[in-house]
């Protein structure tokens, strides 16, 4: 029995792009690693607090250099280490100087409650992402979902 495509079935698949074509290895590669950047940016945020100070540290500075590489902008994410007084560090490579200087108290507070819902926005995006892709493979079984796997040949 096959299952009739609804207006909405339609609608994403046509958002979703499916062309019926594979992705290519860079573009499944970049995907990829943006999703597990998010996830691990995520994680180290809601962990690091669990450690002991130099540690904290550590990952934080960790997060932030993670940070640089998910974006090529991320004026919000460095304008929360700068509001600090400190320059970012880029993975002890280099450091990137802040252009505001250190920010009162306040200031910063107000950067880290938009970095958090910033934050969470993304994850919450990557979750309802994820949901498509699953929705694509499980209920409209087309190619969406297969188009983004690893190890899939371009049609």
């Amino acid at each position: 029995m096959t299952r009739r495509e609804t207006g909405f079935d339609k609608a994403t698949r046509i958002a979703a792009g499916d062309d019926g074509t594979s992705y290519d290895t860079v573009a499944i590669a970049l995907h990829w690693t943006t999703a597990l950047l998010v996830f691990v940016l995520f994680g180290l945020a809601k962990t690091w607090d669990w450690f002991a100070k130099p540690t904290q540290e550590s990952l934080q500075s960790l997060h932030v250099s993670l940070g640089i590489l998910l974006a090529a902008v991320i004026v919000a994410r460095l304008a929360f280490r700068w509001a600090q007084g400190h320059p970012a560090d880029f993975f002890g490579l280099f450091g990137i100087a802040g252009p505001f200087g250190q920010l009162g108290r306040p200031v910063r507070h107000q950067i880290h409650e938009l970095h958090e819902w910033v934050g969470w926005a993304i994850v919450v995006i990557a979750l309802l992402h994820a949901l498509a892709a699953l929705y694509h493979h499980y209920v409209l079984k087309d190619r969406v979902l297969m188009r983004m796997l690893p190890g899939t040949r371009p049609l």
